[in-house]
């Protein structure tokens, strides 16, 4: 990572520092913090972020000083340029592989975690994919959440995934009855794959995500369930000793 502080108006000069360092430094992050932003170098990060790979991320930070009363002086951080995820992910799958219904579920995704951002989540958000499923990490190897849409069945889902424990399902269910008392209103479906390793505990919201209209409610649903998910399951995966 890179940061650059500039505690004036953005110039040529620091924008061209900021590259070299990114560069020599193979930075994946850059953050440029200034007091101000002049219209050219917004549209050359904005340029830089549509045009590199998902590995790079460029952000410029207007930063003011606030004071309130007689307090004293606080930073206030405004996001003026952050990579746009949806583009990107455009630019990896490529302009053949763009169906009508990839495209919605990219799109689907991006407005998700906008939304989940918005709302101050606690879920640990990643990048996203032009693909049916969106996973979270909840901070341990042995399992993960992992988010659905599925426009077909008219239904999205939450599930934990196991995906190479056995006996880590069979101590979740020995506990069934006490985590279904913690996860009310979620009718849990418990199920190890026929054939695999894996293994996966969910709950499902039957909508018709193909109306975008119905979006904002499909958020609000995969987000307070996988924070119940991961309120739930992350320590209990944790502390067992399997």
């Amino acid at each position: 990572m890179v940061i650059e502080n500039q505690l004036e108006t953005t110039n040529h000069d620091h924008l061209g520092k900021i590259i070299t360092y990114a560069s020599g430094f193979d930075a994946e992050i850059v953050i440029w913090i200034v007091k101000d932003v002049r219209d050219e170098h917004k549209q050359a990060v904005d340029w830089l972020n549509e045009h590199t790979d998902e590995k790079i991320n460029i952000f410029i930070i207007r930063m003011e000083l606030w004071q309130i009363g007689d307090s004293l002086y606080a930073p206030k951080f405004y996001v003026v340029s952050k990579p746009n995820d949806w583009v990107k992910a455009l630019k990896i799958i490529g302009p053949s592989d763009l169906s009508e219904r990839r495209i919605m579920q990219l799109d689907f995704w991006t407005q998700f975690k906008d939304y989940a951002t918005s709302q101050k989540s606690t879920l640990r958000l990643r990048k996203v994919n032009p693909q049916n499923w969106y996973d979270i990490s909840i901070g341990n190897a042995k399992s993960y959440l992992i988010l659905f849409v599925d426009a077909d069945d008219k239904q999205i889902r939450c599930e934990l995934r196991i995906p190479d424990s056995k006996p880590l399902f069979k101590a979740l269910w020995d506990n069934k009855d006490i985590i279904e008392t913690e996860l009310p209103g979620h009718n849990l479906e418990w199920m190890e794959l026929e054939g695999k390793k894996a293994s996966r505990i969910g709950s499902f919201h039957e909508i018709d995500v193909e109306n975008n209209e119905n979006w904002e409610k499909s958020f609000q649903w995969l987000m307070e369930t996988a924070q119940e998910f991961q309120s739930v399951f992350a320590n209990r995966v944790k502390n067992l000793t399997i």
